[in-house]
């Protein structure tokens, strides 16, 4: 090769500027396919270019603090993830080092510097740590080829901690080397010691983590909490302040690991790949015969036709629609689909399988009547809504259910506050002179923010702040609700005590009714999402439909946090109605059941109330 060949040969490693419709053409990419085709045999696939552009994203020098470059990509497995992120980017790092690429930036073009002083490889186990960094030391050692091209970057022995052994008259560890100019390369198993790492005066400024759980370090809280430490106060924290990049690549084996807590963290930007879209796979099976215990799948040439019109598929060469859904029949008929989604589709939840599925909740707008009671011919308070080409009307009593917030923060949950009840829905069955009925739960009103105790009025700016006690008064006037139900935990008993004062102060009363609101209190112990998952599992298992009000704001806020239950920082809006609906006494008896209109008796011989010794009825004060 002519040093001409050279020089446009490294040019073109360098530009690092295609757009997505190029995607072959980023010169990472240009680099692995001309230096080292026996490794990458494959063909790469865009999904590959997204993973190398959300790499040199941390580059990007508009991302001046070190909590800026930090990334992450959830994605499925059989990605080849580890080959181009933990083999390819570093020997790019490695044989480029000193050279200046041109990286496209948000439709702007950047010159960077090529090149890492220290490089830290981190997966699940030490002898996994280990196999990478031993590869990235085979190649720059025995590819004696690629000296002309980039200079000799023979691997050289590194001191980098007591346990280093020696070799000769050198000091070899097989999970660490230097190469000739000055590039550190250092592999750490998850959990091992971090803290305070430091060669040649340098801390690391790349570190990748590949894979830092398995399915056995997840199966318990214990392990979880203590890997999440590791990561967060050890490893991160072992970055270089100035220059530290951090990437995080993995498929989800479980909610509750870092990867969770990245997606909703401002300082981590990165994205997900599943193997096809949640959409796109749904399509497809619904090409297939599916069963109780078997799945038909169309045949290869149907399958090849299908995925034409696709345009999702992560690395369509390899990984075939007919492939996934193979792999997809074959979980299904094991009885293993959760796995299936977890490792292709990063969900852990497959939607066959869902706790808290959308169809189960009937969101429909709600209309609030009063009627006179035939019995009593006081006014009761109704509510009615259209579904299955019948208007269905039932007469709910509620209970309101209060979780307290611990604190103000912006990053603390929530106090929210949920209006729930069971209700006994009747319809008149079109075309008959039949009744039938439901008995269906019922979410009437979920709000939530920053609450005082008592409403406050802040700058004019601000506006009002609600108050806990205030906004039960208001509620109470507004819903017939027969019990409030408010969690008690700790510094909340306070703020219980001044909810249960005012309520009897106020003599606050079911609407519609002389009867006062009673109060209740709950000590909540053991696992809160397990405590969760029971009681509004139980609801939504037992009932048809759980009826919602289309007029609450919160709902969907209430519905994501029920179903990513375990995975969310938060759980405020799932608990507050777990903590009304733990009041709820079940249906035991058939909840399905039709009769006969009955006409009503005379008018005249209906019993009459004695009037309250205040002179009126309740509901005349309304």
């Amino acid at each position: 090769m002519t040093p001409e060949q050279h020089r446009d040969l490294l040019i073109r490693c360098l530009d690092n500027t295609a757009p997505p419709e190029r995607w072959w053409d980023l010169g990472v990419l240009v680099f692995a396919r001309t230096f080292f085709p026996e490794v990458f045999d494959s063909p790469f696939s865009i999904m590959h270019y997204n993973i190398l552009k959300q790499l040199l994203e941390m580059y990007n020098p508009d991302r001046s603090r070190r909590t800026d470059r930090q990334c992450y990509i959830n994605i499925h497995r059989e990605a080849a993830k580890t080959t181009v992120s933990s083999f390819l980017f570093p020997l790019y790092q490695i044989y480029l080092k000193g050279y200046t690429s041109i990286v496209n930036f948000n439709g702007t073009n950047c010159e960077i510097r090529v090149g890492e002083r220290f490089i830290m490889l981190c997966s699940e186990t030490a002898s996994a740590a280990e196999n990478l960094t031993t590869n990235l030391k085979t190649v720059v050692e025995t590819r004696t080829d690629l000296i002309p091209v980039f200079g000799d970057k023979h691997p050289q022995a590194v001191e980098v901690d007591e346990m280093t052994t020696r070799k000769g008259d050198k000091l070899w560890r097989k999970n660490a080397f230097i190469t000739q100019d000055g590039t550190v390369v250092y592999g750490i198993g998850s959990g091992q010691q971090v803290r305070g790492k430091n060669v040649l005066n340098s801390r690391p400024t790349l570190i990748i983590v590949d894979d830092m759980y398995s399915s056995n370090s997840v199966l318990t809280e214990h392990n979880r909490a203590k890997l999440d430490y590791w990561f967060y106060a050890e490893l991160v924290n072992s970055a270089d302040s100035m220059r530290g990049k951090i990437a995080w690549l993995g498929t989800l084996v479980h909610l509750d690991t870092v990867i969770t807590k990245m997606k909703k963290s401002d300082s981590w930007f990165g994205m997900v790949i599943p193997v096809i879209s949640m959409h796109e796979l749904s399509d497809a099976l619904g090409h297939c015969t599916i069963t109780a215990d078997e799945v038909i799948l169309p045949t290869p040439d149907m399958c090849a036709t299908l995925q034409k019109t696709y345009t999702t598929l992560s690395w369509g060469e390899r990984h075939t629609l007919y492939y996934i859904l193979s792999i997809y029949k074959q979980s299904y008929e094991n009885k293993k689909l959760r796995y299936f989604y977890q490792e292709y589709i990063n969900v852990t939840e497959p939607p066959e399988e869902a706790t808290f599925p959308d169809s189960k909740f009937l969101k429909v707008p709600l209309t609030v009547k009063w009627v006179k009671d035939p019995i009593t011919f006081e006014p009761v308070y109704t509510l009615s809504f259209f579904h299955e080409g019948m208007t269905w009307t039932g007469r709910p009593t509620f209970t309101l259910g209060i979780d307290v917030a611990s604190g103000e923060s912006a990053k603390s949950d929530d106090t929210v506050l949920s209006v729930v009840g069971l209700c006994k829905w009747v319809a008149v069955v079109p075309g008959s002179n039949s009744l039938i009925d439901k008995v269906l739960p019922l979410f009437m009103h979920i709000e939530g923010g920053k609450y005082g105790i008592y409403d406050e009025v802040l700058q004019v700016t601000q506006g009002l702040k609600p108050g806990i006690a205030d906004a039960v008064e208001r509620l109470c006037a507004k819903y017939p609700i027969q019990r409030v139900r408010i969690e008690v935990n700790g510094q909340q008993g306070t703020i219980a005590r001044e909810v249960r004062k005012n309520m009897r102060e106020k003599r606050v009363r079911v609407l519609g009714t002389n009867a006062m609101v009673h109060y209740e209190e709950q000590f909540s112990q053991g696992n809160k999402e397990e405590r969760i998952r029971s009681v509004m599992g139980s609801i939504v298992q037992k009932y048809e439909h759980v009826v919602t009000n289309s007029a609450v704001p919160l709902w969907n806020k209430c519905i994501t946090q029920l179903q990513t239950l375990g995975s969310s920082d938060h759980d405020d809006y799932a608990d507050s109605p777990s903590i009304a609906c733990s009041s709820l006494k079940l249906e035991t008896k058939s909840i399905h059941k039709t009769q006969q209109q009955v006409p009503l008796p005379p008018k005249e011989d209906y019993l009459k109330q004695k009037r309250p010794p205040d002179g009126r009825y309740a509901w005349e004060s309304v």
